[in-house]
């Protein structure tokens, strides 16, 4: 029996609680399990969503035939799609939490939300890096601005707001009850409390409830319900989605095979230049755009490349390249604890921003991905 290849064994069973069972039964691959391993579910049919024992299914079946093609609830998906409001808005939050706090009167582990970034998609389709936010300054506490800026950049229109997992809900919801306690010290409190109970979902032990009129739309649950990619091996992360769509779009494939992202570009971006985002390996497959980040010193002059030389072997240890949620927290504390030259302090904001940047703009390159499979190629 060959080598198992990425995707074929139980443990990339998505969300399977009893993968323990199978090993000790010696049930290691996909191929072995049978629908009785699953558990009872209904016949999987386009139009519901799916659940999660059909999408844990569908994934083994996939396994099962050596079938790479993607499923796609179009059904679903118009359904969803048909009560959007233009202009839509992506956003993607950079936040942390950390027992030593940063800030006086922070409590250990409060949330701290130090980055957004902002993309829109009009109704002709024009897609722009409109908003963001970096505050990384161990003498101002960035919550507050944090929320002003978010109001300022999507807080104006009615368009529809989506996230990718429940992380921006939650981060929000946090930050609404911090303003509450010490609104009688913020000037704005009442009208920046407005603004998130607009869009913001309370959970639903909270003492004080309400019913947004604008909620954040989920992505990743509209994936988990509409949406399998085989390429992505079982992982609904933004990060495998994003190239699995990539793939699967020929659209998608032509628009971002040209140089039209960056500055005064077709596609305007706050900090890059110019990017071609669709690249292809030796198997004519598109590469993951995160691997594409640029080096975190790329952009400066010889001198001060000799300025950083000196100590980055210490301070940039781990993050050379901002491409994950990790090594961005990595970044954004030794911005708040490390004494550094100005010139190492700037490009490692730009590393953080650019990464930022990439997650809403992979959320806008999913969105116009499932246009082309559920709609016909866009224009």
């Amino acid at each position: 029996m060959h080598d198992p290849k990425p995707g074929e064994l139980v443990f990339d069973l998505w969300d399977y609680r009893k993968k323990p069972d199978l090993i000790a039964r010696g049930q290691m691959r996909l191929m072995q399990l049978t629908e009785d391993d699953i558990g009872d579910f209904e016949e999987i049919a386009k139009g519901p969503a799916l659940e999660r024992k059909q999408r844990q299914w569908l994934q083994v079946q996939k396994a099962k035939d050596a079938d790479l093609s993607l499923w796609v609830n179009e059904p679903g998906w118009r359904e969803e799609m048909s009560e959007w409001e233009f202009p839509l808005h992506f956003i993607d939050f950079e936040t942390t939490r950390v027992a030593l706090p940063f800030f006086a009167g922070q409590r250990p582990y409060q949330t701290v939300a130090f980055q957004f970034s902002h993309h829109t998609v009009a109704k002709d389709g024009r897609v722009e890096h409109a908003n963001q936010f970096l505050l990384a300054s161990a003498d101002q506490h960035p919550n507050i601005d944090f929320v002003r800026e978010l109001k300022k950049a999507i807080g104006e229109d009615a368009g529809t707001i989506f996230m990718y997992s429940s992380h921006e809900n939650t981060t929000l919801r946090e930050i609404y009850f911090e303003i509450k306690a010490t609104q009688s010290a913020i000037s704005d409190a009442e009208d920046l409390l407005a603004f998130l109970r607009t869009i913001v979902r309370p959970s639903k032990d909270s003492v004080e409830q309400w019913s947004p009129v604008r909620p954040m739309v989920d992505l990743l649950e509209l994936v988990k319900k509409h949406l399998y990619l085989p390429a992505t091996h079982g992982s609904n992360s933004l990060k495998a989605v994003l190239p699995a769509i990539l793939n699967e779009s020929e659209f998608l494939k032509s628009r971002y095979s040209r140089a039209i992202y960056g500055r005064n570009q077709e596609i305007p971006s706050l900090n890059i230049q110019r990017k071609t985002w669709i690249e292809l390996d030796q198997n004519g497959r598109v590469m993951n755009p995160y691997e594409s980040l640029p080096d975190i010193c790329q952009g400066l002059a010889d001198e001060e490349r000799e300025q950083v030389a000196l100590i980055e072997q210490q301070q940039l240890e781990g993050i050379e390249n901002i491409k994950d949620g990790g090594a961005a927290l990595t970044a954004y504390g030794r911005l708040m604890y490390e004494d550094m030259p100005q010139e190492l302090r700037a490009t490692i904001e730009r590393g953080l921003k650019e990464y930022c940047e990439l997650d809403t703009l992979a959320m806008v390159f999913l969105y116009q991905g499932l246009q082309e499979l559920v709609s016909g190629p866009e224009t």
